[in-house]
């Protein structure tokens, strides 16, 4: 309905909401557990709910936020969901590897005519579809630390790599809402500050942007997995370089390199005109 009528993001987060609660008492599906990161253990019932919504409320507009480059979106939810699966299949819980798998290949086939130049589009009925699906192979992927094929094989990790899996939606989503509180404006409207915006912006192609943000997801899981035996803590360290290194921090980089003398302009391509910039381009989210 959105896609034709246009919702108001109040709205959407309603609906979001009830999708959430649905899923937590209908399926007895929830985060339990911290696992002893940051000091926490087994969560009470309404803490676990509260979690638990949180963070599919958070997933969910993480695709649909992220929808706003060719490709993008999709890439991301293939790689996440073939992380999910691989791993759901080791630890014998082939229903959800069924889902996730299934939802990786639909994907690989939508991309085929959501590459650069796309000839369809997800909208937000595809994002927020795609990312709900996410959420539930998120959530209950949370909880692998309680199956011993998958601590012999990455250790008391699974916390941990449900946010690995969906590094850069979650961090861009996160980022883009203390930006526009930190300003002062609504965080459920649109604006362009996203990761692939300021790849647009820097004259970068879509086509650009999807491999470079997507590789840079991969990597990070790539390395991840290799930190596997250093424990939790050590994955958490290496998520926080990751982002400090090589994801926009509201010009923090900027201002140091300022300072020591070195300037990023001249690793970026040339500035191209807005009305070439905005050829071609849908903000879906708008």
């Amino acid at each position: 309905k959105d896609d034709v009528f246009m919702l108001s993001p109040r709205t959407k987060l309603i609906v979001q909401c009830i999708a959430a609660t649905a899923v937590i008492f209908g399926a007895g599906l929830r985060i339990e557990s911290f696992y002893g990161l940051f000091g926490i253990g087994q969560l009470p019932f309404f803490v676990s709910y509260l979690v638990t919504t949180f963070t599919m409320i958070v997933v969910m507009n993480a695709f649909n936020l992220i929808d706003g480059v060719d490709g993008l979106a999709s890439g991301f939810a293939i790689l996440a969901s073939l992380c999910f699966g691989i791993l759901f299949t080791i630890v014998g819980l082939y229903g959800y590897a069924v889902l996730a798998l299934f939802l990786a290949t639909i994907l690989l086939v939508f991309l085929v005519y959501n590459f650069e130049p796309a000839k369809i589009f997800m909208g937000d009925s595809g994002s927020l579809t795609v990312g709900f699906v996410l959420s539930i192979l998120a959530v209950r992927f949370s909880g692998l630390n309680e199956f011993e094929a998958f601590t012999n094989l990455l250790g008391n990790t699974s916390h941990v790599y449900t946010a690995v899996f969906l590094v850069l939606p979650l961090y861009d989503t996160i980022r883009v809402f203390i930006r526009r509180v930190a300003e002062r404006r609504s965080p459920l409207l649109p604006d362009h500050d996203h990761l692939h915006h300021i790849f647009i912006k820097a004259g970068y192609r879509h086509r650009t942007a999807m491999f470079v943000l997507c590789g840079g997801s991969f990597v990070v899981i790539l390395l991840s997995i290799l930190a596997s035996p250093l424990g939790a803590g050590w994955i958490l360290a290496l998520f926080f370089v990751f982002i400090a290194l090589f994801l926009p921090t509201f010009g923090i980089k900027r201002m140091i390199l300022h300072r020591l003398g070195f300037s990023i302009h001249r690793w970026m391509p040339p500035h191209q005109p807005e009305k070439k910039l905005d050829k071609g381009f849908i903000d879906i989210e708008g």
